[in-house]
C-alpha cells in the first residue's frame, strides 16, 4: 500500500482510501466514493449493472440504505485475492513475532526438520 487517506462525508459516511501498486506498476485506488457508493434500491432495480461494475472496476461497492452503509459487494476474484493477501500478511506477522520471541531455527535445522537436502 502506498498511501492511506481518511475521508468523511457529511458526518455520516466515512471510509478509507487505499492506493495499491498493481503488477503493471500503476496505482489503483481501492475505493472511489463518487462511483462506488450505491443505494440498495439500485441493486434491487438493476443487479446486473452493479455486478458488472464491481467486476470491471476491481473495487468493492458500498451499498447504502437511508444514507448509511449496510453491505459491501465485491467480485469473487477480488475477494479471493484479498483473502490470500491477508493470510500472507498474518503469516509474516506471526513469523516476525516468533523471531522477536526467540523462536527461530537455523536454515540447516529447518531443512533437517523438513527432510530436505
Amino acid at each position: 500500500m502506498v498511501q492511506i487517506e481518511r475521508m468523511l462525508f457529511s458526518g455520516r459516511l466515512s471510509g478509507t482510501l487505499v492506493w495499491s501498486k498493481q503488477p503493471q506498476g500503476r496505482l489503483l485506488m481501492r475505493v472511489k466514493f463518487s462511483e462506488d457508493v450505491v443505494p440498495l434500491t439500485d441493486l434491487k432495480v438493476n443487479p446486473g449493472r452493479v455486478i458488472k461494475h464491481v467486476n470491471e472496476a476491481h473495487r468493492p461497492l458500498l451499498l447504502t440504505s437511508r444514507g448509511r452503509g449496510v453491505a459491501v459487494v465485491q467480485s469473487i476474484s477480488d475477494y479471493e485475492l484479498a483473502e490470500e493477501e491477508r493470510a500472507f500478511m498474518r503469516a509474516v506477522v506471526a513469523g516476525l513475532a516468533d523471531l522477536d520471541a526467540g523462536r527461530a531455527v537455523s536454515l540447516a535445522e529447518a531443512r533437517n526438520r523438513l527432510g530436505l537436502p
